[in-house]
């Protein structure tokens, strides 16, 4: 095998480990009848950094589908977390706002997120936490065709 296999052996372990993490920080997104709903972590956050958005301006910041971020939306809004208002100036559009519900679930989420990053990425120095991040960077950029210089 040679380095590059190893490395992407190596790499889905990881990733595979990041994703155990994820699901234990996640384990409340189920819907009632046992389905997955993609993306209900992510919604919360981003209403952080932009109350009042539309729902589709949210599946786009998100990164999911209309289907998904609607099905979201509705266990959110069942949940308390989130409130749902025909805007007044288009009232073909619905803004969505964080409610103080979901802001408390958004930040226990945070807290468990970063307890879970501290834990998994303790066994590095911090010099090579940064060149982790600079290699991990780089591939995700190469990846999206913007490669920085």
């Amino acid at each position: 095998m040679d380095l590059d296999e190893r490395l992407m052996t190596q790499f889905r372990r990881a990733s595979a480990q990041s994703r155990r993490m994820h699901r234990e920080t996640s384990k409340d997104q189920a819907h009632p009848d046992g389905r997955h709903v993609r993306g209900m972590g992510h919604i919360l956050e981003a209403l952080d950094q932009k109350e009042g958005v539309s729902q589709k301006a949210l599946a786009e910041s998100v990164g999911v589908r209309p289907q998904s971020i609607s099905e979201a939306l509705i266990l959110l809004e069942e949940r308390g977390e989130i409130r749902r208002e025909v805007s007044p100036l288009d009232r073909r559009v619905t803004l969505v706002y964080l409610t103080e519900r979901g802001a408390e679930k958004r930040e226990q989420r945070r807290v468990l997120r970063t307890a879970h990053a501290h834990r998994y990425f303790q066994p590095l120095t911090r010099d090579e936490k940064e060149v982790l991040m600079q290699l991990l960077t780089k591939l995700c950029d190469e990846e999206n065709g913007k490669e920085e210089v």
